[in-house]
């Protein structure tokens, strides 16, 4: 094969994988460390089926939830399971989730509960979302806890 028709057929053989990509070049935007990144447009997250219980025997509590995050609909489902517990900690650590550059946690803040979500799909940033609950969502009967608030809520992006 000619050098020059070599040179053609890679070029259409890039061109092609370049076509077949699924985030288009419009999605795409350089970092300053010169990473290609992903723009992101999310607003807000949609949690639907939040659950968060303990259990007295075994002593265990569980969390639950599925992540949208909007309007990218990008889901991601997360769960945690802490033994040894009858009440909710101050912080439950991060929860297991079905994509790894999402992170969920709750943090116990003077009697309220804070739900936050972080996003770190794009290297260098993050964008976290943040829900306080009201105490009387996460109410401790004959000293077991449990969640009963809403299973479903949007949370807006923290500024």
């Amino acid at each position: 094969m000619k050098p020059f028709t070599m040179v053609a057929s890679i070029a259409a053989f890039a061109g092609a994988l370049t076509l077949g990509s699924p985030i288009q070049a419009a999605d795409v935007s350089v970092a300053q460390d010169g990473l290609a990144k992903r723009q992101h447009d999310v607003t807000s997250v949609a949690i639907t089926g939040f659950t968060a219980f303990c259990s007295p025997a075994p002593q265990f509590c569980h969390y639950s939830a599925t992540i949208t995050f909007l309007p990218e609909n990008k889901v991601s489902n997360a769960t945690l399971t802490l033994g040894g517990q009858q009440t909710f900690p101050a912080n439950s650590g991060f929860w297991d989730t079905t994509d790894f550059d999402i992170f969920i946690r709750v943090n116990k803040v003077n009697q309220r509960y804070r739900i936050i979500v972080n996003d770190v799909h794009e290297p260098g940033s993050s964008i976290t979302f943040g829900y306080m609950s009201p105490a009387a969502d996460w109410p401790l009967k004959d000293r077991v806890q449990s969640y009963v608030g809403p299973s479903d809520f949007v949370i807006p992006a923290l500024p």
